[in-house]
């Protein structure tokens, strides 16, 4: 029969070996998992933004450390600050960029490869994941007045659902509707901040799933079956045509009225990749790219269509411009040769526009 100091010894080894593994837990979540994505409330852009000076480690996708500075504007401590002409580059999760450092962020490889060429002009990204062309629309005029002066708008698209009507939104606050078209402005404020907030501040990012799961749990009392999703590309919705031509003239013409500055986008399709176990070098939506850029035309908007350049790249190197080394190649967000690629796109169009 064990003794009193037999029990109590198994139940100090327990309880060590329950520390160890919590120790252990969390710091391989604190170097392995990536950070929590924590918000604040910014008066002068009047909605939520990234938290101003703290660091986002991403380590699901890529391997990369980003400064937030201020205004939600990332590797830039205070835009403010900077007194040089700018340009603003829009758009989602791509221009975010949590995938890439700093320095290979495509807004900073702009400014350097402008500054190498004597082009005296500075770059810095707007992005948050699910950033939608309606809120570049509604940002665009408390931008150009705190990082004043603004010369240009790059806005960086990936497929035409970013810039077609009705498209779903998680937590943003432009909305693009049709049946009427319209732009709409919803405040929204993101869920769990407190949560997050303190989960961040002691590296506790291993908990975050486990909670979210909880929240999102749904009781079943009788089996159901749910119907998955499809979503289809501007050009292989039936409504195209005149329907998705007026969508975008409408568009296009409400960012005219919106800003006196000029406007480029930037369409940066997934090309090349692997579908099915098949590389896939054809742009299926070249023909909608076209049309797009038409209407771009009958506006005086700019665009730049970068699919040769990654098609170049996969061709010299047979590297993908998406994809990292924890990931599958040719999906997923742009690595530091897919931004590279975009920032040559942009600033050698900026460099032609110039001396035009």
């Amino acid at each position: 029969m064990p003794t009193l100091n037999d029990v109590m010894k198994r139940i100090s080894h327990i309880f060590i070996s329950l520390c160890c593994s919590i120790i252990f837990i969390w710091a391989a979540g604190y170097f392995f998992l990536s950070s929590l994505t924590s918000y604040e409330f910014e008066h002068n852009l009047h909605k939520y933004i990234h938290t101003s000076n703290t660091i986002h480690k991403n380590r699901s996708e890529g391997w990369a450390t980003t400064r937030v500075g201020k205004y939600n504007i990332n590797a830039v401590p205070d835009i403010t600050k900077i007194r040089e002409p700018k340009i603003a580059v829009w758009g989602d999760s791509y221009v975010e960029a949590w995938q890439v450092n700093d320095d290979q962020k495509m807004p900073q490889v702009i400014t350097s490869l402008l500054h190498q060429k004597e082009i005296d002009l500075f770059c810095f990204g707007i992005g948050s994941s699910g950033d939608s062309v309606a809120d570049y629309y509604f940002d665009m005029p408390a931008y150009e007045q705190l990082a004043q002066p603004v010369v240009a708008h790059c806005i960086i698209i990936t497929n035409f659902t970013d810039i077609s009507p009705d498209q779903t939104s998680d937590q943003k606050n432009g909305v693009f509707r049709s049946n009427p078209l319209r732009l709409e402005y919803i405040a929204s404020r993101p869920s769990f901040q407190n949560i997050k907030r303190i989960l961040n501040e002691w590296g506790l990012y291993f908990v975050w799933e486990p909670i979210r799961a909880l929240m999102k749990t749904q009781i079943h009392l009788i089996p159901s079956i749910r119907q998955s999703s499809y979503q289809q590309s501007a050009s292989e919705d039936p409504a195209t045509g005149a329907d998705i031509e007026g969508a975008w003239a409408f568009l296009l013409s409400k960012f005219k009225q919106q800003t006196e500055v000029p406007i480029i986008f930037v369409y940066c399709p997934a090309i090349p990749m692997i579908h099915n176990n098949e590389l896939v070098l054809k742009n299926p939506d070249s023909n909608t790219a076209r049309l797009f850029n038409q209407i771009c035309a009958a506006y005086d908007i700019g665009f730049i269509d970068v699919s040769t350049r990654f098609l170049d790249y996969y061709k010299q190197t047979g590297k993908f411009p998406r994809g990292f080394s924890n990931t599958r190649p040719g999906s997923g967000h742009f690595n530091a040769a897919g931004h590279r690629i975009v920032a040559e796109a942009i600033t050698a169009y900026i460099e032609m526009t110039r001396g035009s």
